[in-house]
């Protein structure tokens, strides 16, 4: 048995054995390091879309509210309840005689009074 062992075909096998082990383990290990780092991409992309639904799930839950429902009513749908009236403004246009510095100079209060009794 000791002569086996130290014949060179032997000798030989037992290198081309432990060459081919070490390439073997080396790469496992790069395979394993390229998985940890898609792995780890992964999970950053999952905590990102995490959030992405935890956000969307409040806006839902924020829009089944019957205050988000009633602003809907009211403003895109212009409905009213009895006994309202919808009153929409448009925006004045400047006159031209009027200089702009003027008009960006009016409070919201004279803005009111121009439109509703003038």
């Amino acid at each position: 048995m000791v002569q086996l062992l130290k014949h060179p075909a032997s000798l030989l096998l037992l290198g081309i054995l432990a060459a081919v082990f070490y390439v073997s383990l080396d790469k496992t290990a790069a395979r394993r390091t390229k998985s940890a780092e898609i792995i780890s991409e992964l999970e950053s992309e999952v905590s990102v879309l995490q959030d992405e639904v935890y956000t969307l799930e409040k806006t839902a839950e924020t829009a089944k509210t019957d205050f988000a429902k009633e602003k809907i009513i009211r403003n895109e749908l212009l409905l009213q309840k009895e006994g309202e009236y919808v009153v929409m403004i448009q925006d004045l246009p400047v006159a031209d005689n009027e200089p702009e510095s003027v008009a960006a100079a009016q409070t919201p209060w004279e803005a009111w009074r121009k439109v509703l009794w003038e």
